[in-house]
């Protein structure tokens, strides 16, 4: 009976990763009827890759042109959101202590979404910068996330929080954080296991977590929560 679960774990895995496939299939697609004056390389970039040092780049030349301006504007407070599998983490500009509030697998992005804002209600921001579980292209959600309640993809974060949003994969996002230069692999231990690649500045998230390991689990399997309660502390790390 447990090899029968396995397989049908596996099974169910395996379709799912394909049904991804096919919705990052469709994106790259439609992209490229929306710009067909783009190169190939150029489209499959834009649809999966961020370079950090642009980003920075970008936030140079955005100052520069506010100073040329007569400095007028003054820098946006940015409220991030890390969703997480156990708990939504949160941190804004100019905060130092981090705030959390509880997940899990019946957590809807309404229910996110009210439960942040209770808890920031005293933190002054203007945009929000949301790290989701699962792929994410031109910054829409394309999958459900794996440890929570459905309905987080077609659902309007800019009406629901009121106000700027942009979504790019957890993980992705955390790798940011902690990128200097070169190669890294980032992988995130926790409900779950996230993942991205950083080359030289081109960054590519991946989704490791739910690819078959062995004995009819996945990488999670092992790796994440569910792994830790199945093998225990002392034969977890091992």
């Amino acid at each position: 009976m447990e090899q029968q679960g396995d397989l049908g774990r596996a099974q169910h895995v395996s379709e799912r990763k394909l049904n991804e496939f096919r919705l990052l299939e469709s994106a790259r697609s439609e992209h490229r009827h929306q710009e067909p004056d783009r190169s190939a390389a150029d489209r499959g970039k834009m649809i999966v890759s961020v370079r950090p040092d642009d980003m920075i780049s970008n936030q140079t030349s955005t100052k520069r042109n506010s100073a040329n301006a007569g400095n007028s504007t003054t820098k946006s407070k940015v409220l991030a959101i890390d969703i997480g599998g156990t708990n939504v983490k949160l941190l804004a500009s100019g905060q130092k202590e981090m705030r959390k509030v509880p997940s899990g697998p019946t957590l809807t992005a309404r229910e996110m979404v009210a439960k942040v804002k209770s808890a920031v209600r005293d933190w002054p921001y203007d945009v929000i910068s949301i790290g989701y579980p699962g792929p994410v292209v031109q910054g829409r959600p394309i999958s459900e996330p794996f440890n929570l309640a459905p309905g987080w993809v077609k659902f309007d974060f800019r009406k629901a929080f009121g106000k700027p949003v942009k979504i790019i994969n957890d993980a992705a996002m955390q790798a940011v954080g902690s990128y200097k230069k070169g190669r890294m692999l980032f992988l995130g231990l926790g409900t779950g296991l996230g993942s991205a690649m950083i080359v030289d500045g081109v960054l590519q998230p991946m989704e490791l977590a739910h690819l078959p390991f062995k004995k009819g689990r996945t990488y999670e399997d092992y790796l994440g929560r569910r792994g830790l309660e199945r093998l225990g502390q002392k034969k977890w790390p091992n």
